[in-house]
């Protein structure tokens, strides 16, 4: 199965070798404001048998991967620049804070402020690290997971 996200209010699941759609899912009112006023939508990430969408402003929504149906919302309001997984973890860097999260139950296991503030890129994890940059580039830090 492949998902995407499409007209910035609705999630899509495709069959990858047919190319036919397996099912949509309207995201609530509160997530298309957020996606309306040009909070980003980052790529969905699949874990288990649940496929997260990241929206910034908003936190993520957890759905099922077989049907669409929303399994929870984790609310994180801060502005969400990027998302990548290692392993049963989500890792959520946001302008201030990084978020760990256990999948795919989606349970917060620790947050942390990051210093020096507005980063905007982390780099694909090993299974212990990974490397969050600044939005100028000239400087980066390790969080351990």
């Amino acid at each position: 199965l492949a998902y995407c996200v499409c007209s910035h209010n609705q999630a899509l699941c495709f069959n990858i070798l047919t190319g036919k759609l397996v099912w949509q899912r309207i995201f609530d009112k509160e997530a298309r404001s957020c996606l309306e006023l040009g909070h980003k939508l980052l790529s969905p990430i699949s874990f288990g048998d649940v496929v997260c969408f990241p929206i910034s402003g908003l936190g993520l929504v957890i759905l099922k991967k077989q049907t669409g149906q929303q399994v929870k919302r984790i609310r994180i309001k801060e502005e969400l620049v990027s998302a990548v997984h290692s392993k049963n973890k989500l890792l959520l860097l946001g302008k201030r804070w990084f978020y760990v999260l256990e999948m795919p139950s989606g349970k917060p296991l620790w947050k942390t402020l990051v210093k020096g503030g507005d980063y905007h890129e982390m780099i694909q994890p090993n299974s212990n690290s990974c490397v969050i940059r600044s939005a100028d580039g000239k400087s980066s830090e390790s969080a351990k997971i």
